[in-house]
């Protein structure tokens, strides 16, 4: 078995029997876009006008954007039978099942965490799997059955 970095790597070929989606967030709720390109501006801005050199404000530029990614790139999640992957802008990660311990339904999607009770740690190591639209590849209802067909010891806690 790979391991995730692996798993993430251009060279390893998908799965067929994998579910892939994208949730691009920006194009599902552009009226966000304003607060959100505002908050990424003022924040160079103010760099530029505190430190004074552009090194420092392309910094700030690339840390909100890293920041805002999930809403502002789109995000690539993909489900097979080693793991859960999600790929975007500077976000390569990835959890394989034997790893994962507690599955979190949410109102947008699936949390997928690495610990068996609620932790602090989790937001940091376990992965969000937004939802796509209904009627479509990485609705609810396909990743409940995938899950359902790769990690059912995930899906009495989460229902």
């Amino acid at each position: 078995m790979q391991n995730g970095q692996e798993q993430l790597c251009a060279d390893v070929p998908v799965p067929k029997d994998a579910v892939v989606w994208q949730v691009h967030l920006l194009r599902s709720q552009p009226q966000k876009l304003p607060f959100v390109g505002a908050v990424v501006l003022l924040g160079v801005l103010s760099a530029w006008v505190l430190f004074g050199q552009l090194l420092l404000a392309l910094v700030a530029l690339i840390l909100l954007c890293k920041a805002a990614g999930e809403y502002l790139f789109p995000i690539t999640y993909r489900l097979d039978a080693d793991g859960v992957w999600l790929n975007g802008f500077l976000l390569r990660q990835g959890l394989q099942w034997q790893e994962a311990k507690r599955l979190v339904s949410e109102e947008n999607g699936f949390y997928v965490s690495p610990f068996a009770v609620a932790s602090p740690l989790e937001r940091f190591r376990g992965l969000h799997l937004r939802f796509a639209n209904d009627g479509s590849v990485g609705d609810r209802a396909m990743v409940l059955g995938a899950i359902a067909r790769w990690a059912p010891h995930l899906i009495n806690e989460a229902l």
